[in-house]
């Protein structure tokens, strides 16, 4: 891809370019060699890359990649040491077998090593490290008490039983984002997870999760209270260290409650004027429904009551249709309950100021 845009300097046309010389040398090259079969897998993996992560990635002139091992050492040079990453990745989530076994083997205070071996092991390619100053003493090793600090969020939810599959007296099953399902039979962390998956985008304080758990199943925690909410963190530490639970010192400033005048984040409401995925207050990604539903994200700046909403939403569809516009799922007019069912949507997404 290099050689191919070595003349090309605008952004745009290099990634034009460098995607078509892939696609030509992958498809002329041997697939039985391994040289031919590397250059169809990266086709593939491109296939799903945005223009803009791979011109940054592989194409951007003063771009270079550096592996953990480099930036650390660079980094104590000037008296910082690797803190952690700025997300909690399920470290064995793509490593099997021995893969889990080198990694289990080397201890956890020694966590540079675990960390470059991870890379290694699993062709890791991207980062978000966090430095902290060098003398520092760090805790590496989460055990009892380390969520006490923090608020807790789960994007979960509760699950029938699947046909076909026996269902379990006891057992509950939850489904997190991203379709991983999880069956849970400790009480309190039913309970946990029900509280989580209703607060939903928001977060809850641990101590307070707790205490509403405990609430919510009562008597049967009783003799042994003190183990059941032991047992309650570790499951919950389990559950964070795959991947599925969101940890933060500070919850995100959003709510769930709609205002009389709601209004969205000014980030969110300023790019939905021009693309249907907008940052939501827990900083991710989220796709709004077509050029109605960005209008109407647009719309929420705190002026508006839900009736000034509908007559603004409606005066909007009047004019797509007026202009004669043929516009896929665009409806002739909205009503009352659907900018309410609006509301609750962009409320679940995370994008209401509080």
């Amino acid at each position: 891809m290099l050689y191919a845009t070595r003349d090309i300097t605008e952004p745009t046309e290099r990634v034009r370019v460098a995607r078509a010389a892939l696609e030509a040398f992958a498809e002329a090259s041997s697939g039985e060699s391994f040289h031919g079969a590397a250059l169809r897998q990266r086709l593939t993996q491109l296939a799903d890359t945005p223009d803009n992560v791979l011109y940054h990635d592989d194409l951007n002139p003063i771009a270079r990649a550096f592996a953990l091992h480099e930036v650390l050492d660079a980094a104590q040079r000037h008296g910082l040491q690797f803190l952690a990453e700025a997300s909690f990745p399920n470290m064995f989530a793509a490593a099997k077998g021995p893969a889990q076994a080198m990694l289990a083997a080397i201890p956890v205070e020694q966590g540079v090593l675990r960390e470059q071996t991870i890379d290694l092991l699993i062709g890791r390619a991207f980062r978000e490290t966090l430095l902290c100053r060098e003398g520092i003493p760090l805790r590496r090793v989460i055990g009892p008490g380390s969520l006490a600090p923090y608020h807790v969020a789960a994007h979960a939810w509760l699950v029938d039983e699947v046909e076909g599959e026996e269902a379990k007296p006891g057992i509950d099953r939850f489904e997190f984002e991203g379709g991983v399902r999880l069956s849970v039979d400790l009480h309190l962390c039913k309970a946990a997870l029900r509280r989580l998956s209703e607060a939903w985008p928001g977060s809850i304080a641990f101590d307070t999760l707790v205490s509403q758990a405990v609430a919510d199943v009562g008597a049967a925690l009783e003799p042994d209270l003190a183990g059941q909410v032991a047992r309650l963190e570790e499951a919950l530490i389990a559950i964070f260290k795959a991947g599925l639970l969101d940890i933060k010192l500070e919850p995100p400033p959003l709510t769930t409650a709609v205002a009389e005048r709601p209004r969205a984040s000014v980030v969110a409401r300023w790019q939905a004027q021009t693309s249907r995925e907008v940052a939501n207050l827990r900083h991710r990604t989220v796709a709004l429904d077509g050029i109605v539903g960005r209008k109407f994200v647009s719309l929420l700046d705190g002026s508006r009551t839900p009736e000034m909403l509908l007559a603004d939403l409606n005066a909007f569809l009047d004019e797509i249709h007026a202009a004669g516009a043929e516009v896929a799922y665009v409806p002739r007019c909205a009503t009352a309950e659907q900018v309410a069912m609006h509301l609750k949507d962009v409320a679940r997404l995370g994008l209401l100021d509080p």
